[in-house]
């Protein structure tokens, strides 16, 4: 399978998601999968024979839920911008099979509009971040997050604390996707 994953963006700190997403690209390639990572920061902890697989763009956030400083109207949209575009020039090469995004914010708002462009299915994993500050502080990635959701396929959290808050968010907006526990591999 051809796979593009939106990680949180800045790949060169080991954050949680971070080490989340370098597990996932390395665990998919092993298995055999074709898969492409977008990021904002080269990673330091790659094997170098992987880092042509990994697009970089220093004009996307680090993070896709930042509450510790101002970001304005136009980082968001290049962000949105840039991930989508990663998707769009990796699906023009050779036809993706599936998108996987961290956090409902920019990143799974371009991973929902390529996915309903394309019929290409997406999957979002939430880590609670998106639901407790994302969504609750900034009514921009409130509408990002709440926009995503419409098409797509499958959510994956890492416990039964974010599946129910993704539960209610669902159930407030009548819509019904799929959700997995798969907890955290650290």
């Amino acid at each position: 399978m051809r796979i593009a994953l939106i990680p949180s963006s800045d790949l060169s700190y080991n954050s949680g998601s971070i080490i989340h997403a370098k597990r996932l690209f390395l665990a998919l390639i092993e298995k055999g999968h074709d898969v492409h990572m977008v990021g904002s920061k080269i990673p330091k902890d790659i094997e170098h024979q992987y880092l042509s697989r990994i697009y970089i763009d220093e004009h996307i956030l680090d993070h896709p839920i930042i509450n510790d400083r101002e970001v304005t109207d136009e980082q968001l949209m290049y962000s949105f911008s840039s991930s989508f575009d990663f998707l769009q020039k990796l699906h023009r090469e050779k036809k993706i099979d599936i998108v996987h995004a961290q956090y409902l914010s920019f990143t799974s708002l371009a991973a929902a509009a390529f996915g309903a462009a394309t019929g290409v299915p997406c999957v979002i994993s939430s880590f609670g971040r998106d639901l407790s500050i994302g969504l609750v502080e900034d009514k921009r990635l409130a509408a990002m997050a709440i926009q995503s959701l419409s098409t797509i396929a499958h959510v994956i959290v890492p416990n039964e604390t974010v599946k129910k808050s993704f539960t209610e968010l669902l159930g407030n907006r009548s819509l019904n996707i799929p959700i997995t526990i798969i907890p955290q591999s650290f």
